[in-house]
Protein backbone atom coordinates (compact mmCIF):
# COMPACT_ATOMS: atom_id res chain seq x y z
CA UNK A 1 0.00 0.00 0.00
CA UNK A 2 1.48 3.43 -1.02
CA UNK A 3 1.98 6.00 1.55
CA UNK A 4 -0.77 8.82 0.82
CA UNK A 5 0.75 11.74 0.64
CA UNK A 6 -0.53 14.88 2.68
CA UNK A 7 -1.82 17.96 1.36
CA UNK A 8 0.22 21.41 2.80
CA UNK A 9 -2.62 21.71 5.35
CA UNK A 10 -3.30 18.15 6.27
CA UNK A 11 0.85 18.44 7.04
CA UNK A 12 0.06 21.21 9.19
CA UNK A 13 -2.36 19.78 10.58
CA UNK A 14 -0.83 17.09 12.20
CA UNK A 15 2.77 18.51 13.05
CA UNK A 16 3.97 19.86 16.37
CA UNK A 17 2.82 23.06 17.74
CA UNK A 18 6.00 25.56 17.12
CA UNK A 19 6.58 29.17 17.68
CA UNK A 20 5.40 29.80 14.18
CA UNK A 21 2.41 28.57 15.38
CA UNK A 22 2.09 30.57 18.34
CA UNK A 23 3.41 33.92 16.21
CA UNK A 24 0.14 33.40 13.75
CA UNK A 25 -2.24 32.85 16.66
CA UNK A 26 -0.80 35.97 18.43
CA UNK A 27 -1.48 37.81 14.87
CA UNK A 28 -5.14 36.57 15.16
CA UNK A 29 -5.67 37.88 18.59
CA UNK A 30 -4.11 41.22 17.81
CA UNK A 31 -6.77 41.36 14.72
CA UNK A 32 -9.03 40.35 16.31
CA UNK A 33 -9.27 43.01 19.34
CA UNK A 34 -8.94 45.58 16.26
CA UNK A 35 -11.26 44.43 14.75
CA UNK A 36 -13.48 44.76 18.21
CA UNK A 37 -12.04 48.36 18.44
CA UNK A 38 -13.17 49.25 15.56
CA UNK A 39 -16.13 47.68 15.18
CA UNK A 40 -16.92 49.44 18.36
CA UNK A 41 -16.27 52.86 16.49
CA UNK A 42 -18.58 51.91 13.42
CA UNK A 43 -20.86 51.37 15.45
CA UNK A 44 -20.85 55.13 17.04
CA UNK A 45 -20.24 56.31 13.75
CA UNK A 46 -23.53 54.59 12.25
CA UNK A 47 -25.54 55.61 15.02
CA UNK A 48 -29.15 56.48 14.51
CA UNK A 49 -28.39 59.86 14.85
CA UNK A 50 -25.46 59.45 12.72
CA UNK A 51 -27.41 57.95 9.90
CA UNK A 52 -30.32 60.21 9.68
CA UNK A 53 -27.64 63.30 8.85
CA UNK A 54 -26.42 60.95 6.39
CA UNK A 55 -29.59 59.87 4.84
CA UNK A 56 -30.58 63.64 4.85
CA UNK A 57 -27.14 64.50 3.26
CA UNK A 58 -28.10 62.25 0.44
CA UNK A 59 -31.57 63.19 -0.01
CA UNK A 60 -30.61 66.93 -0.43
CA UNK A 61 -28.23 65.69 -2.89
CA UNK A 62 -30.89 64.17 -4.78
CA UNK A 63 -32.85 67.47 -4.68
CA UNK A 64 -33.73 68.87 -7.77
CA UNK A 65 -31.75 71.64 -9.34
CA UNK A 66 -34.72 73.90 -10.26
CA UNK A 67 -37.24 74.45 -8.38
CA UNK A 68 -40.90 73.26 -10.48
CA UNK A 69 -43.46 75.69 -11.25
CA UNK A 70 -45.56 73.80 -9.26
CA UNK A 71 -49.71 74.21 -9.61
CA UNK A 72 -50.73 75.72 -5.99
CA UNK A 73 -53.74 76.88 -4.55
CA UNK A 74 -53.83 80.05 -2.64
CA UNK A 75 -55.97 79.69 0.76
CA UNK A 76 -59.23 80.49 -0.96
CA UNK A 77 -58.73 77.48 -3.38
CA UNK A 78 -57.68 79.84 -5.95
CA UNK A 79 -55.38 78.70 -8.43
CA UNK A 80 -52.04 79.95 -8.83
CA UNK A 81 -48.38 78.48 -9.66
CA UNK A 82 -45.20 78.61 -7.54
CA UNK A 83 -43.13 81.65 -10.37
CA UNK A 84 -46.98 83.50 -9.58
CA UNK A 85 -45.84 83.57 -5.88
CA UNK A 86 -42.06 84.15 -6.29
CA UNK A 87 -42.36 86.75 -8.87
CA UNK A 88 -39.61 85.23 -10.74
CA UNK A 89 -37.24 86.69 -8.35
CA UNK A 90 -34.80 85.51 -5.59
CA UNK A 91 -37.04 84.00 -2.77
CA UNK A 92 -37.45 82.29 -0.06
CA UNK A 93 -39.59 79.46 0.10
CA UNK A 94 -40.67 77.30 3.08
CA UNK A 95 -42.94 74.69 3.45
CA UNK A 96 -44.46 73.66 6.70
CA UNK A 97 -47.00 71.25 8.35
CA UNK A 98 -50.39 71.45 8.86
CA UNK A 99 -50.12 73.41 12.58
CA UNK A 100 -47.96 75.82 10.63
CA UNK A 101 -45.86 76.74 13.70
CA UNK A 102 -45.87 79.54 14.64
CA UNK A 103 -42.80 79.96 16.60
CA UNK A 104 -40.83 78.42 13.50
CA UNK A 105 -42.11 81.36 11.08
CA UNK A 106 -41.58 83.74 14.23
CA UNK A 107 -38.33 82.63 14.11
CA UNK A 108 -37.97 83.45 10.23
CA UNK A 109 -39.29 86.15 9.80
CA UNK A 110 -36.53 87.78 12.72
CA UNK A 111 -33.99 86.00 11.30
CA UNK A 112 -34.89 87.06 7.49
CA UNK A 113 -36.42 89.78 7.78
CA UNK A 114 -40.09 90.87 7.30
CA UNK A 115 -39.61 90.76 3.66
CA UNK A 116 -42.18 89.97 1.29
CA UNK A 117 -39.98 87.30 -0.42
CA UNK A 118 -40.75 84.23 1.36
CA UNK A 119 -43.42 81.97 0.64
CA UNK A 120 -45.46 79.88 2.63
CA UNK A 121 -47.07 76.62 1.62
CA UNK A 122 -48.69 74.08 3.72
CA UNK A 123 -49.79 70.39 2.46
CA UNK A 124 -52.57 69.63 0.23
CA UNK A 125 -54.46 67.70 3.61
CA UNK A 126 -54.17 70.83 5.37
CA UNK A 127 -57.41 72.48 6.02
CA UNK A 128 -57.02 76.19 5.22
CA UNK A 129 -59.28 77.53 7.50
CA UNK A 130 -57.58 76.27 10.43
CA UNK A 131 -54.15 77.31 9.19
CA UNK A 132 -55.71 80.66 8.90
CA UNK A 133 -57.18 80.64 12.55
CA UNK A 134 -53.48 79.35 14.12
CA UNK A 135 -51.44 81.98 11.86
CA UNK A 136 -54.09 84.40 13.16
CA UNK A 137 -53.49 83.34 16.76
CA UNK A 138 -49.74 83.98 16.47
CA UNK A 139 -50.30 87.41 15.44
CA UNK A 140 -49.29 86.51 11.70
CA UNK A 141 -52.51 87.90 10.57
CA UNK A 142 -50.91 89.05 7.16
CA UNK A 143 -49.25 86.36 6.42
CA UNK A 144 -49.88 84.70 3.19
CA UNK A 145 -49.75 80.95 2.21
CA UNK A 146 -50.59 78.72 -0.57
CA UNK A 147 -51.34 74.82 -0.72
CA UNK A 148 -49.54 71.68 -2.43
CA UNK A 149 -52.79 70.74 -3.10
CA UNK A 150 -51.43 67.83 -5.49
CA UNK A 151 -48.53 66.99 -3.31
CA UNK A 152 -46.24 67.14 -6.74
CA UNK A 153 -44.09 70.21 -5.13
CA UNK A 154 -43.02 67.75 -2.40
CA UNK A 155 -42.97 64.94 -4.48
CA UNK A 156 -40.42 66.85 -6.60
CA UNK A 157 -38.18 68.82 -4.21
CA UNK A 158 -38.00 65.49 -2.14
CA UNK A 159 -39.45 66.44 1.40
CA UNK A 160 -39.95 63.54 3.79
CA UNK A 161 -39.26 66.33 6.64
CA UNK A 162 -41.59 69.80 7.41
CA UNK A 163 -40.49 72.51 7.84
CA UNK A 164 -37.96 72.21 4.53
CA UNK A 165 -37.12 75.58 3.48
CA UNK A 166 -35.37 76.79 0.47
CA UNK A 167 -33.46 79.47 -0.92
CA UNK A 168 -34.11 79.91 -4.96
CA UNK A 169 -33.04 82.81 -7.01
CA UNK A 170 -35.39 84.44 -10.09
CA UNK A 171 -34.14 81.57 -12.58
CA UNK A 172 -35.55 79.01 -9.92
CA UNK A 173 -32.60 77.76 -9.45
CA UNK A 174 -32.24 76.39 -5.64
CA UNK A 175 -29.09 77.93 -3.49
CA UNK A 176 -29.31 76.61 -0.77
CA UNK A 177 -32.02 74.19 1.51
CA UNK A 178 -32.27 73.29 5.09
CA UNK A 179 -34.31 70.53 6.24
CA UNK A 180 -35.74 70.79 9.71
CA UNK A 181 -35.83 73.48 11.89
CA UNK A 182 -32.60 75.66 14.07
CA UNK A 183 -32.37 78.83 14.09
CA UNK A 184 -28.07 78.45 12.81
CA UNK A 185 -30.25 77.09 9.58
CA UNK A 186 -32.18 79.95 8.99
CA UNK A 187 -29.06 82.03 9.61
CA UNK A 188 -27.25 80.35 7.22
CA UNK A 189 -30.01 81.30 4.52
CA UNK A 190 -29.66 84.75 5.44
CA UNK A 191 -26.35 84.35 5.13
CA UNK A 192 -26.44 82.72 1.51
CA UNK A 193 -29.15 85.31 0.49
CA UNK A 194 -27.34 88.55 1.47
CA UNK A 195 -23.92 87.25 -0.51
CA UNK A 196 -26.17 86.55 -3.67
CA UNK A 197 -27.40 89.94 -3.32
CA UNK A 198 -23.83 91.49 -3.02
CA UNK A 199 -24.92 93.07 0.48
CA UNK A 200 -22.69 92.27 3.71
CA UNK A 201 -24.14 89.24 6.02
Amino acid sequence: MKPQRLSWWDGHLVRRFDRGDAAVLAALAVLGTASLVTGGATARHLSPTSAYRVAQMLQQSQSPEFMPNSRLDDERGAPTTLNDETQRRMAVVTMVGEQASGEFLDALFEILGDDDDVVVLVPGTADPKLVRERLDNDGLTDLHFVRDVSGSFAADMRIHELPTTFLVDASGQVLDRTDGYGKNLLDRLRVRRALERGQRP
